[in-house]
């Protein structure tokens, strides 16, 4: 076996060190498709096995969708007073009806993607061992996989925190038979936007940590050339030898981090129709969970208010981490483009056009951080979805307060009349 063989070999132990588990757990519930491109290279004999692990992760990800289909069918032929409320606001009702269609599309967008797009997940895979092993840096490489892998990890044992808190208070609010079937139509969209959220924070998480070994590569040169400049005014006849070696390293950075990032447009437009979804019916959680609490503030124990305030916020959670995710492969591109910008060479013309090249060609992707075109993924999302939410919220609330102030009215008048007739 050649020495880039071996080295391939050693980036892809190293992906499967850190996120195979992670990737084991999606693929018993049925939303990553068996085998994944690290169990290929592991060349199990038994292929009996292998076949039987592919039928049941296919299984599994059907019975996920049969389950919320049918809860979901369920609670509104038998317990429709659980499914939307006739005292709240039309809008109200409408966010009810939403959210719950939306939790049968979560699934069925989560289950049935992945299914259908291998190809993506192993050219994913290839394209970032390729890269790690141009690069050939792996104690940095394996450092940025570690802490990407702890993080995952300590989000995950959060999310199922809060889901289990979840599950269980329903059982302390609602009646048995409603409150399995809630449950069940419940779990399987929130585990399935948890694991998606998670590898996608993981991949991005990976993208950015290499963009920062790459940039740390970079400002080594470029402190390097900023001294061999001086010496060189001193010496303007001196021919620089750092600056002709490093003309090959900086044009081998620049490629890579052009290929990170084309590997970041690929990744949106994966997960661009499924982080619509995922958005659009936290966006719904949130909202129907703050508009409970206040229609709803006198009627619930005080221990049941915090927990779904922090379910809320769980919810909330996945915007700040998408848009995080994309956030710290910005900051590192912006990072790349500054570091261009400080090396100029006044006695190499060669280096100062092959940098301006690449700072025109990194500068000018479009579309990387964006969902589908419709949604900008950054950190503008979060205080975006603040606002919309407090709008919505407001405007509720006002309307509510109208009804209530009209049906006080109503009392009042009613209560005016019978006491005239009374005394005529």
């Amino acid at each position: 076996m050649c020495l880039v063989e071996l080295d391939a070999a050693f980036y892809q132990y190293l992906l499967e060190k850190q996120f195979l588990p992670l990737l084991n757990v999606a693929q018993c519930f049925g939303f990553l498709p068996y085998p994944f491109d690290f169990q290929r290279q592991a060349e199990v004999k038994n292929t009996v096995l292998q076949k039987m692990l592919t039928i049941l992760n296919r299984t599994f990800g059907l019975a996920m969708i049969g389950t919320v289909l049918t809860c979901c069918v369920s609670l509104y032929v038998c317990y429709p007073s659980y499914m939307y409320e006739e005292d709240y606001p039309p809008v109200l009702n409408i966010a009810y009806h939403l959210e719950n269609w939306l939790k049968i599309v979560t699934v069925l967008v989560a289950v049935l993607r992945p299914q259908t797009s291998t190809a993506f997940f192993r050219e994913t895979v290839k394209s970032l061992v390729q890269i790690m092993v141009q690069y050939d840096q792996g104690w940095r490489i394996e450092r940025e996989l570690a802490s990407v892998a702890t993080v995952s990890k300590r989000l995950s044992v959060v999310f199922l925190l809060d889901d289990f808190t979840i599950a269980t208070g329903l059982y302390f609010i609602v009646e048995g038979a409603p409150a399995t079937l809630i449950n069940l139509c419940y779990t399987p969209p929130f585990i399935a936007i948890v694991i998606n959220v998670l590898h996608y924070y993981a991949l991005f998480e990976t993208i950015s940590g290499i963009m920062s070994c790459l940039n740390d590569t970079l400002y080594g040169i470029t402190v390097e050339v900023k001294k061999d400049r001086q010496r060189s005014c001193s010496k303007r006849r001196r021919k620089s030898n750092i600056v002709e070696n490093d003309i090959a390293t900086i044009d081998k950075l620049v490629r890579l981090h052009k290929a990170l990032l084309h590997l970041t447009w690929k990744t949106n437009a994966h997960y661009g129709v499924l982080l619509l979804i995922i958005m659009l019916y936290s966006f719904i959680q949130i909202s129907v969970i703050l508009a409970e609490l206040y229609f709803d503030n006198y009627d619930l124990p005080l221990l049941f208010v915090g927990i779904c305030l922090t379910h809320a916020a769980v919810y909330f959670m996945f915007f700040l981490i998408i848009a995080y995710a994309n956030h710290a492969i910005i900051m590192e591109n912006e990072r790349t483009l500054l570091l261009l910008l400080g090396i100029n060479c006044i006695w190499n013309s060669e280096l100062n056009g092959m940098v301006d090249y690449y700072f025109m060609q990194v500068s000018n992707l479009q579309d990387t951080h964006q969902a589908c075109g419709m949604i900008k993924l950054d950190m503008q999302l979060v205080p975006n979805v603040v606002a919309v939410i407090t709008s919505i919220l407001f405007i509720l609330m006002q309307f509510s307060d109208a009804d209530r102030n009209q049906d006080i009215e109503t009392v009042y008048r009613l209560d005016n009349i019978y006491n005239i007739s009374v005394a005529t």
